[in-house]
């Protein structure tokens, strides 16, 4: 996956305005996803972690997230960003654990650290439905259970599966729509998040091009 970095500006009036605040925990998104690739195939289990800090997210240098009950842990220093309406996040979608450990639960250490080794830790627990390990993705749409408690959005990727947005599923909106406005996008995935934060469901890939040619053609 395509790493990016965001490169602050030099010079004298960079000394003079560029200050930090204390490090601070804002809002924070840590759970579990279930990723399907296909409509067939059983759901790949991994971790995402994104927080938002107090002052400039630039200053940022790591996320770690550690597992007590299974002594895991995982560090991200080369973060994903994501924009939204409040504000700037940082973190990854893609902590994944290793083979033939036990799917992590229970109480987990959030621990962020910036650029002048400031920390702030904030202890969290996961508690997820492991059964959607069991479910392909066309019985896991037909689990009312599910619907009931899940919130719906879309996510898009580039060429090099780097997240470029999301947003709340729109009924009104076409395939052929999201493709033309979302600039650089290639791939489309239903993203399905439990109205306590939970976990998460990811669908299986959508080609944006194919569909969005198929769609042009038909109308």
């Amino acid at each position: 996956m395509r790493s990016f970095f965001y490169v602050l500006c030099a010079g004298i009036f960079c000394f003079i305005s560029c200050t930090q605040d204390k490090l601070e925990i804002n809002n924070y998104l840590v759970c579990p996803v279930f990723s399907y690739e296909d409509d067939s195939g059983k759901a790949e289990f991994r971790i995402c972690a994104f927080v938002q800090t107090a002052g400039e997210i630039g200053y940022l240098k790591l996320i770690q997230l550690s597992s007590e009950n299974l002594g895991l842990v995982w560090t991200i220093s080369d973060f994903q960003y994501i924009y939204s309406s409040q504000g700037k996040w940082a973190g990854s979608s893609a902590l994944r654990i290793p083979r033939n450990s036990s799917l992590p639960h229970g109480k987990f250490l959030l621990t962020i650290v910036d650029s002048t080794t400031d920390i702030v830790e904030k202890s969290i627990y996961l508690n997820y439905p492991k059964k959607i390990l069991m479910e392909n993705y066309k019985t896991f749409l037909t689990l009312e259970d599910y619907q009931k408690v899940l919130q719906q959005y879309i996510v898009f990727y580039d060429v090099d599966g780097m997240l470029l947005h999301c947003e709340p599923k729109s009924a009104e909106k076409s395939i052929s729509l999201y493709a033309e406005n979302i600039s650089n996008a290639v791939l489309m995935r239903t993203l399905w998040i439990s109205n306590d934060k939970t976990y998460a469901v990811l669908s299986p890939p959508l080609n944006l091009d194919k569909k969005a040619k198929s769609a042009k053609k038909k109308s």
